[in-house]
């Protein structure tokens, strides 16, 4: 945006989003010999991993640019602005373990025992002067 014959005004702003939702699952099985007899069990117990995370990520400049010439070969500038970044992220996690079927892997029907959710969340905001 120009102000006048010398200044100019010049700002930029930008936003991304991230967005994930994960889900794996790890049914028991049984693995066999090539004669047919049992070789062993993977996976036991069975388990479910679950997770989904949340980013959004905004910057933001402005500044003011000033260039002026004089008698035609002297110039003359000067730049003030400033920039601000913000950071937002959120993560959450769970796993289940034991779940009485391979085949429905929902949370509510995995063993009743210790529980251990991660929850991890973190802002980060910084400006920026230029002079």
């Amino acid at each position: 945006l120009k102000l006048c014959d010398d200044l100019k005004f010049v700002a930029q702003g930008g936003v991304k989003f991230e967005f994930m939702d994960d889900k794996k699952t790890n049914p028991t099985f049984n693995e066999y010999n090539w004669d047919g007899s049992l070789f062993g069990i993977r996976n036991s117990p069975n388990s479910a991993y679950f997770a989904n995370s949340r980013n959004i990520y905004k910057i933001f400049t402005a500044y003011l640019d000033y260039n002026k010439t004089f008698f035609d070969k002297h110039q003359f500038g000067l730049m003030v602005g400033a920039s601000h970044e913000e950071n937002d992220y959120q993560d959450q996690k769970v796993t289940g373990y034991n779940f009485a079927s391979n085949e429905i892997f929902t949370l509510n029907l995995a063993d009743i025992g210790p529980c251990d959710p991660i929850l991890e969340g973190s802002a980060t905001r910084s400006t920026r002067n230029i002079w």
